[in-house]
């Protein structure tokens, strides 16, 4: 069996500090992925996605653009709207669904257990998808990242 070894998926929130206004940071999620493979609490993969979504503090950080890429697309997907922005951070933080079109391309996120793993047992907290021109629990040639 031939699995493409997807060396690297980023995801990146470019944000603006509420109190500082000059200086700007990103919160980063970035891991490999085996096309094919199942990811479960435990897993560095699904372990970090967790940790990302908990950074996405929307309270006391404005956040103005995401950008959603990986070793296929290298270019990726940029959205610059500040609002849809800040409401796919709420909605990856907080584990529910949002759809909304962004510079061209569809975004989505999709709620925690939407998309159920066959492999894992336990909680499906961490199971919160994000898909760029995709609809939930998408594969192939979109962008998506669901790591269970």
């Amino acid at each position: 069996m031939k699995l493409k070894l997807l060396k690297l998926f980023v995801f990146s929130f470019a944000l603006l500090g509420a109190y500082e206004a000059s200086s700007q940071a990103k919160i980063i999620y970035s891991d490999s992925f085996s096309g094919g493979s199942t990811y479960c609490p435990g897993t560095t993969q699904y372990d970090g996605w967790g940790t990302f979504r908990a950074k996405l503090d929307t309270n006391s950080i404005r956040f103005k653009k995401v950008t959603a890429k990986g070793t296929y697309n290298n270019t990726g997907y940029t959205c610059t709207d500040p609002f849809i922005t800040r409401k796919l951070a709420i909605a990856l933080k907080n584990g529910t669904s949002y759809s909304a079109t962004c510079d061209g391309n569809a975004w989505g996120t999709w709620g925690a257990g939407v998309c159920k793993s066959t492999g894992c047992s336990g909680s499906s907290s961490n199971q919160v998808e994000l898909t760029v021109n995709g609809g939930s629990c998408s594969c192939g040639s979109t962008v998506s990242f669901n790591v269970c």
